[in-house]
């Protein structure tokens, strides 16, 4: 928790800022960040949804999955269905859509590393069987998940935001944007 105390915020917003919770749903923040701090985010809240401490769960090192995987080559291509977006929108469109998507944070899973082995190229079924083995409480929830898709990714990452609010309330600083 320290690390995240001394942090701005991702680009300086703290969770209690409004313009965060946005930030938080819809941008690429993997790509924006490194994959480990993506990981302390997970650990983070995965420690506060279980219960169980933080040093137990950081200790089984685990790998950060992407759910809807970055990779689109013919083999993800069979076993992701394409985007369902508005027929006005240009392909370019739908393409950094998926791509934002695909590195937000409610695409990302931690995963043992022995269960990440088997999800290469996996379509969704095949992982949610794989995610109801993990022993992260928020990555075992993804097996409940009919499908996965943008609207999924979205949702998955909304629901975790009254948490995020919790425990990265930041300063009361940096609620003042008066100056």
């Amino acid at each position: 928790m320290q690390y995240l105390a001394d942090q701005l915020g991702i680009d300086g917003l703290w969770a209690a800022n409004a313009r965060f919770g946005n930030h938080w749903v819809r941008e690429p923040l993997y790509r924006q960040d490194s994959g480990q701090r993506m990981r302390q985010l997970l650990l983070e809240l995965e420690a506060a949804q279980s219960g169980r401490p933080f040093r137990e769960i950081t200790i089984e090192a685990p790998h950060l999955d992407h759910i809807m995987p970055q990779d689109w080559s013919d083999a993800a291509k069979r076993h992701w269905p394409d985007p369902s977006y508005d027929e006005s929108m240009a392909m370019d469109d739908i393409v950094r859509a998926r791509n934002t998507a695909v590195d937000s944070i409610g695409n990302l899973a931690l995963l043992e590393p022995q269960l990440t082995a088997k999800l290469r190229n996996a379509g969704f079924e095949e992982r949610r069987a794989i995610y109801g083995q993990s022993r992260y409480l928020a990555t075992r929830a993804l097996a409940e998940h009919d499908h996965w898709n943008e609207q999924s990714i979205r949702a998955r990452a909304a629901a975790w935001l009254p948490l995020a609010n919790q425990l990265w309330p930041g300063p009361e600083a940096a609620l003042d944007f008066s100056a």
